[in-house]
């Protein structure tokens, strides 16, 4: 079996309790909160070291069309090969 974790953690630096042994798959994405204009990172995506990541993104980047964003935090999307 293959663990994947996709959360929330509002912890600093990742560093979320029972993450040992997980790599974060979403590295390159960068800081997620506040929306806009993100200066922390609280948002990531754990995964294995046997799943290959192919790509990592922000999410809800822009506003929606009523002028409104999503969330106060930008969701982060990744691309794996299984």
């Amino acid at each position: 079996m293959t663990p994947l974790v996709v959360a929330t953690w509002n912890v600093w630096g990742g560093n979320a309790p029972g993450t040992a042994g997980l790599r974060n798959a979403s590295a390159d994405v960068g800081p997620t909160m506040p929306n806009p204009s993100p200066v922390v990172r609280l948002d990531y995506v754990l995964t294995s070291s046997d799943l290959v990541v192919r790509a990592a993104w922000h999410l809800d980047e822009q506003p929606e069309t009523n002028g409104f964003l999503a969330s106060d935090h930008l969701g982060v999307a990744v691309a794996l090969e299984l």
